[in-house]
C-alpha cells in the first residue's frame, strides 16, 4: 500500500540554531498525524539538511536516506456499510475542500474505534463523505487505542445520532450543512458536553 511511506521533499530551513529541533518537530508531527506510516525517505539535495542531521534523527543511508518506524499501527479496509458514524452533521465547505485532493482510495485514511464489534470513525467524516459521493465502497483505517478515547463521549455521540435517525454513512451525506449550522447543530453540542462532564 501506497501509504506506509511519506517522501520529505524540498526542506530548507534557515535558522541553523534551531535546524535539529525543526526537523524533530517535523517527523513528531508527520507521525501524530500518520501513525500507520513505517518508513521516511529523504531523497540527497533537496535542500539543506547534512548527513549529520539525517544520522541524528535515525535516518540510514540506503538507495535513500530512510528511517524505519517500528509500530503495531495496522491499516485496514472498512466497508463503507459496516461504518457506525458518531458526528450529526457535515461540514459542506470542508467537504467541498477535502474533495478537491481526493482522487484515490489511498488518500483516505480514517482513525477508528472498535465498539460493540462495529467500527466507529473517531475523525475524518469530510473524507468519509467525500469517498461516499465518489462512489468508493471501503476506505482505509486504522484503530485507535481505546485508552486514549473518551469513551463515555462517544456512548453519548452514538445516543444524539440514534435519536436523531443516524446510523450510517447514507444518513449522515443527508446532513451536510453550512459552517454555521454544522457549529451550531454539531461543534457547540460537542463543547456543552465537556463543559458539563
Amino acid at each position: 500500500m501506497k501509504f506506509k511511506t511519506a517522501q520529505i521533499v524540498n526542506i530548507s530551513i534557515f535558522n541553523e540554531k534551531i535546524k535539529d529541533e525543526i526537523l524533530k518537530g517535523l517527523i513528531e508531527e508527520i507521525s501524530y498525524w500518520n501513525p500507520y506510516l513505517k518508513e521516511y525517505i529523504y531523497k540527497e539535495n533537496n535542500g539543506n539538511i547534512t548527513v549529520k542531521d539525517l544520522n541524528t534523527l535515525g535516518f540510514i543511508k540506503k538507495e535513500n536516506w530512510v528511517k524505519l518506524i517500528n509500530n503495531n499501527v495496522k491499516v485496514f479496509k472498512i466497508y463503507m456499510k459496516d461504518i457506525k458514524v458518531e458526528q450529526l452533521t457535515v461540514d459542506r465547505d470542508k467537504l467541498k475542500n477535502v474533495e478537491i485532493w481526493i482522487k484515490t482510495l489511498e488518500n483516505i485514511i480514517i482513525i477508528c474505534i472498535l465498539m460493540e464489534d462495529k467500527i466507529v470513525p473517531i475523525d475524518g467524516y469530510s473524507r468519509l463523505i467525500a469517498a461516499y459521493k465518489k462512489g468508493f465502497s471501503y476506505v482505509y483505517g486504522y484503530l485507535e487505542n481505546e485508552k486514549d478515547v473518551n469513551m463515555d463521549f462517544l456512548k453519548t455521540c452514538i445516543k444524539w445520532y440514534e435519536n436523531e435517525g443516524i446510523f450510517n454513512i447514507d444518513d449522515l451525506n443527508n446532513r451536510i450543512v453550512s459552517k454555521e449550522e454544522h457549529k451550531k447543530i454539531w461543534v457547540d453540542k460537542c463543547r456543552k458536553y465537556f463543559e458539563n462532564n
